[in-house]
């Protein structure tokens, strides 16, 4: 008889409990390490194809010194999923704009660089809107839409709007406070224009996320001694309303999906489409939105239309009443929030 203590036997192993919370936490871990990854693999691969495209543009100037070598061709045309576009006889004197570019495979997820043969300006264009601010295209490979949306102080709005007032970049002194978003009437004779304004007042153009907030904003933009008298006023043709008293919106179909999206990637939007606009929109290739602030036959304020970015006032708009689109309306997101009662609209 074996009268030798009895040893305990251990288990090592993990418990299933034990093994839930591990892969638990690899999980959070995984969701948080992988899209950054991601976010600095595109930045990176972005950021090498502007780094070629600006050495070529030396090598360029270097060679045009004597004026020769007019069809030098890079040693490496192909950069890591981006290629060079330019003048296929005389590569050095750009393509039929002047610019020298560098272009992805993949357009939805990388943007386009472009470097003007004369002046050396960089410029780009990234998902169908294009822009001169390179730092902040590089940031907008990571967020969804077009243009990163941001927060800022009320104090800090009010001192970029008093400046953007004094130097005539909006309709007027007035601005419309919802929630956690401030309005306002910008100036821009095409959509970039007005995108480009909104960005000085630290917002984008505006995006409509429910049916209260259209609702809201109609009531505050039409009617007499409002935004949309002051529009027809400055820009009304005789007949009908159709351009003028209308502003630019942050629904675009700047990727010809035949959807139109926030410029900012809010996923919650609310479109008023006027009879037949958004299919006629798709139809027509028309990119942008406005929303309408006048009243006719087919049209009520408040709605939403498709239209190209230019609507010059040829003899055939003005025959039939029309007027180009000169103002958009401005969406700034702040820290404050100010408790708006819709019912009261």
């Amino acid at each position: 008889m074996d009268n030798s203590p009895k040893r305990k036997i251990r288990n090592n192993g993990f418990t299933l409990v034990e093994l839930v919370v591990a892969i638990a936490v690899l999980s959070i871990l995984s969701a948080v390490s992988i899209p950054n990854f991601i976010c600095f693999s595109r930045k990176a691969r972005a950021t090498a194809a502007l780094t070629s495209l600006k050495q070529v543009y030396k090598e360029c100037l270097a060679k045009n010194i004597d004026n020769v070598n007019q069809n030098f061709i890079p040693n490496n045309y192909s950069v890591n999923g981006y290629s060079f576009q330019s003048n296929e006889d005389f590569f050095c004197q750009g393509d039929s704009n002047g610019l020298i570019s560098i272009e992805p495979e993949d357009l939805n997820t990388y943007p386009v660089f472009n470097i003007a043969v004369i002046s050396g300006e960089m410029s780009y264009t990234y998902k169908g809107a294009p822009g001169t601010d390179l730092k902040e295209c590089l940031a907008m490979i990571c967020v969804d839409g077009i243009y990163k949306s941001q927060r800022i102080g009320i104090d800090e709005f009010e001192n970029k709007f008093n400046d953007a007032f004094t130097d005539g970049l909006t309709l007027d002194g007035e601005y419309y406070r919802r929630g956690d978003s401030v309005y306002v009437i910008v100036k821009g004779d095409t959509w970039e224009k007005a995108q480009a304004n909104a960005k000085k007042l630290g917002g984008n153009l505006a995006t409509i996320n429910d049916e209260e907030e259209n609702s809201w904003l109609q009531s505050q933009l039409y009617g007499d001694g409002k935004a949309s008298n002051k529009l027809t006023d400055q820009l009304g043709l005789p007949g009908e309303e159709l351009r003028g008293s209308s502003v630019w919106l942050g629904h675009t179909n700047h990727q010809n999906n035949e959807k139109y999206e926030s410029v900012t990637g809010e996923k919650n939007t609310y479109s008023n489409w006027a009879p037949g606009e958004e299919s006629d929109g798709f139809g027509k290739g028309e990119k942008y939105t406005v929303m309408t602030l006048f009243d006719n036959y087919n049209r009520d304020p408040g709605q939403m239309m498709t239209v190209s970015n230019r609507q010059y006032n040829t003899d055939q708009l003005v025959e039939r009443g029309g007027a180009h689109i000169f103002y958009g309306l401005a969406e700034i997101k702040t820290n404050e929030i100010i408790e708006v009662d819709d019912d009261e609209v």
